[in-house]
């Protein structure tokens, strides 16, 4: 036989954490055969030592969702996922998301998922005070969203949307113990026990190679595509480029530095708008080791990537690294056949890339 503790979290920052704490429900259940309430009790009186877990029931009000559409991939894999996708549509950064998700397949293939989230700095001083007492919770559980089960992930969200806070109901939370309907956890909140962190960087080493440098327009900023293929054939593109975009130019020792100052001339006279950091980007992306780019857009200030990583820990240590691209956001992100994880990042270039 276990014994589980569920507590209940009902805390509104206005209110004391102190007060909160004082009055703040427990409710005891034994699981043998079945789960059954034991007795009820409060936090200041609660005995930890006979207890083998550790339950937050959150009300809804504090849960946020949102739907998503992803690859079908086994669930460890979209947890590593959901943060990106989530990135730039919700205020709450990846280190403070704790999360979990229910999904569904689609015919076309793919799945949707509904999101359930919180920012982990509602919670982080009971988190703070629990953790004092020796308590390490297993997972938020939000018994409430069991009134609003439906088949249908859409339906779903519906009804949630119209839910409001009320008394926990006791056989609500036998059920979601026994078959939850979300538990959310993150590396201070231990599911079943373990440490599961969301993301752990690593260094690797593997080289990113940059080469092909098509100029394809020359008005209102310059647009730029890059293709990967070997490191020795920047300068033929380069200089391939130059020939397409100034024929009349026959003499050519030195394209870079004749492009550098074919630029400048351009941008004296006005005839065009040349504020252009392209060689300068290359530079700095051709330092970032781990990632391969397919594609690079530049277009002014605007600049938009898609490339693979080999796994999320790359993924999110070249977004570390390029602090010169501001709003940098990572998107689309997909698990390939080859095993890689494809990519798309778009973002503005700083003054000083």
């Amino acid at each position: 036989m276990s014994i589980k503790a569920v507590i209940e979290f009902k805390y509104h920052h206005e209110e004391e954490l102190d007060d909160f704490i004082k009055g703040c429900k427990v409710y005891i259940f034994k699981e043998d055969k079945k789960i059954e309430l034991l007795k009820k009790t409060t936090l200041l009186e609660l005995d930890t030592n006979k207890i083998d877990g550790f339950f937050i029931n959150i009300p809804i009000s504090i849960l946020n969702f949102r739907i998503l559409k992803l690859p079908e991939l086994e669930k460890r894999r979209l947890r590593e996922i959901i943060p990106f996708e989530l990135e730039g549509s919700i205020l709450t950064k990846q280190q403070d998301l704790i999360f979990d998700f229910i999904s569904e397949k689609l015919d076309g293939g793919g799945i949707k998922a509904l999101v359930a989230f919180i920012d982990k700095n509602l919670i982080s001083d009971f988190l703070s005070y629990l953790k004092g007492r020796g308590i390490v919770p297993s997972a938020l559980i939000c018994s409430q969203l069991r009134d609003n089960i439906s088949s249908d992930i859409e339906e779903f969200a519906k009804k949630i949307i119209n839910s409001t806070d009320k008394d926990s109901n006791m056989n609500e939370i036998i059920e979601e113990l026994k078959n939850p309907t979300i538990r959310l956890f993150d590396k201070d909140i231990s599911l079943t026990g373990l440490k599961v962190e969301l993301l752990r960087p690593a260094l690797k080493t593997s080289v990113l190679i940059l080469t092909l440098l098509v100029i394809t327009s020359v008005w209102l900023g310059f647009k730029l595509i890059i293709n990967l293929k070997e490191q020795s054939l920047i300068k033929k593109d380069i200089l391939i480029g130059y020939k397409l975009l100034f024929p009349e130019d026959q003499k050519i020792t030195d394209e870079l530095y004749q492009l550098k100052s074919r630029l400048k001339v351009l941008k004296e006279k006005k005839e065009a708008i040349i504020d252009i950091k392209a060689l300068d980007v290359l530079k700095r992306l051709s330092k970032t080791q781990g990632i391969t780019l397919s594609e690079l857009i530049i277009e002014r200030e605007n600049i938009k990537m898609k490339g693979d990583a080999p796994n999320m820990e790359e993924l999110e240590r070249f977004k570390r690294e390029l602090t010169w691209i501001k709003g940098l956001t990572i998107s689309n992100v997909n698990h390939s056949d080859k095993g890689n994880y494809a990519f798309s990042a778009s973002g503005r270039i700083g003054n000083e890339p």
